[in-house]
Parts: structure tokens; sequence; C-alpha cells
């Protein structure tokens, strides 16, 4: 464990009271190769787990209605599959200027740089980065 990896670990432990930079903060070390991806992740549990109970509440409500939603979706077609009622395809979600600090999550889509990208960040994961400072978790269309 490197002096910035315990540095982190002490400064988090100690409370987060800005989630969204905080988790800024440990990706830029993470990207840069001073964080190996076990403590990345570890770290990122952490900040959550410490963060202020309403900026940790809301992120769980939205992570608790998009599954919700989810599985109505799913229900819903199901239901209209076995009644033999065709599944429409849903429209492309729009693409909008990318905006530094936004948080961006599985499939949304960003146009930056006059080029379009579709956010891959694992599902449930945020990205905060920009095509340019963080490609692995943006594909161009």
């Amino acid at each position: 464990m490197g002096a910035i990896y315990t540095m982190l670990k002490t400064n988090i432990s100690a409370g987060v009271s800005d989630l969204t930079d905080q988790l800024e903060k440990l990706a830029h070390f993470y990207i840069t190769g001073e964080l190996k991806t076990d403590e990345y992740n570890e770290l990122v549990s952490m900040a959550r787990e410490n963060a202020r109970a309403d900026i940790r509440d809301a992120d769980v409500m939205v992570d608790l209605r998009i599954r919700k939603l989810e599985e109505r979706m799913n229900k819903l077609e199901a239901a209209m599959e076995a009644e033999n009622i065709a599944v429409p395809d849903l429209p492309a979600v729009e693409a909008s200027e990318y905006q530094a600090g936004k948080w961006y999550y599985h499939g949304d889509r960003a146009i930056f740089e006059g080029k379009t990208y579709h956010c891959t960040a694992p599902e449930g994961q945020v990205c905060v980065w920009s095509p340019a400072e963080y490609p692995v978790f943006w594909e161009a269309e």
C-alpha cells in the first residue's frame, strides 16, 4: 500500500462531505496509476459509506428506482410477448453537449468535441470524466 492510498484512506475515514469531489479525486489517482484497482474499489466503497447521509441516501434511491423500473419493464415486455403483442423498440437516448462535472451512467450519450459518445461505465458506477480524460468509460458512436 502506497502513501497516496494511506493518505486517501485517512481522509475518507474522517468523513466525506462532497462525494462527487471525492470520487473525482479517486478516479484521478486511479487513472494516473497511483492507485491499484483493488485499492481504488475499496476507497470508492469507503467514500460512499462515509458520505453525508443525504448524498448517500439520494444515490441509493436513484439506484433503487432504476432497478424497479427495469423490473417493471421486463415484466411488461414478458406479458406483451406472451400475448403476441409486438414490443416496440425504445427510441435512442438523445445526446446533449458534454457537461463537466455531470454524472454520466452506463448508456448515457454526450457530444464531446463534435463527436457523439456513449458511456460504458459499469452499471451503477458514475463517470465524471470526459471522453478525453477517461476514454475507458466512453465509446465513440
